[in-house]
């Protein structure tokens, strides 16, 4: 299988574009409804900066409540036909190991270069569940080699862990083999790749933000994961405010 041999796979059309672009401006109607509650009226991307700069606050819990409440998001993560995609790629029985992921990259929207732009990582670091664990990424726009495209090392995966080093929630991994590739994506597009795969982002050339969503898979009847007593490498919880 193409996926097993090289760690990844690609199939274009996989989502209609109405279903993408639906959960894009649903997405978005967060943010929107803060500029309009602080006045802002440039064009939305130059709005995301200013919100950005101006309540971080605000800025953060609009993606926060996306990743957490957005239904769309998770209609999309349990979609009947990507679960069944997942099963053919050899996961036995699907179990979201994280909570989904929204991305809006851009320079101006990040605190640090790491959270815009990711150095070379294997995501089984981090996450440390089923060893053949799996990640969906999902551009919510099209991404040519302009917007910073997902950068992989076709075929890594075979080498497992690495050493890494953990750096702002990546496990970062210090490779000297500089022959990445990428694939442009349209929007409908879905990436697959294996936990273990080498893969960091892609240089943004423009001033787009780019949107992107992406799950991550467990098996819960893979044998390595059942005898590690299904570690889980994730803690969330409330933030107690004082009265």
């Amino acid at each position: 299988m193409k996926f097993e041999e090289n760690g990844f796979l690609k199939v274009n059309s996989f989502f209609s574009k109405q279903e993408i672009e639906n959960l894009l401006e649903k997405i978005k109607k967060n943010y929107q409804n803060q500029f309009d509650r602080l006045g802002l009226k440039k064009d939305f991307t130059q709005n995301m900066i200013d919100l950005f700069n101006k309540d971080f606050n605000t800025f953060s819990n609009c993606g926060k409540h996306n990743q957490h409440g957005c239904i769309e998001l998770y209609q999309l993560a349990t979609n009947e036909k990507l679960i069944k995609k997942i099963k053919e790629l050899g996961i036995s029985r699907p179990s979201l190991s994280t909570r989904p992921v929204v991305m809006q990259n851009h320079r101006q929207l990040s605190l640090k270069e790491v959270y815009y732009r990711t150095p070379p990582h294997q995501d089984w670091g981090s996450i440390r569940g089923s060893k053949n664990s799996i990640v969906v990424w999902i551009p919510l726009m099209d991404v040519t080699k302009n917007e910073g495209p997902v950068n992989f090392i076709p075929k890594s995966h075979k080498s497992g862990l690495l050493k890494t080093k953990q750096e702002e929630g990546f496990a970062t991994v210090d490779v000297k083999n500089e022959n990445f590739i990428f694939e442009e994506m349209e929007v409908g597009d879905v990436l697959f790749f294996s936990t273990f795969l080498i893969h960091k982002s892609g240089d943004i050339l423009n001033d787009k933000i780019r949107w992107s969503c992406h799950f991550r898979f467990n098996d819960m009847d893979e044998k390595d994961f059942v005898n590690r007593g299904y570690h889980f490498n994730y803690n969330y919880y409330p933030i107690m405010e004082k009265e």
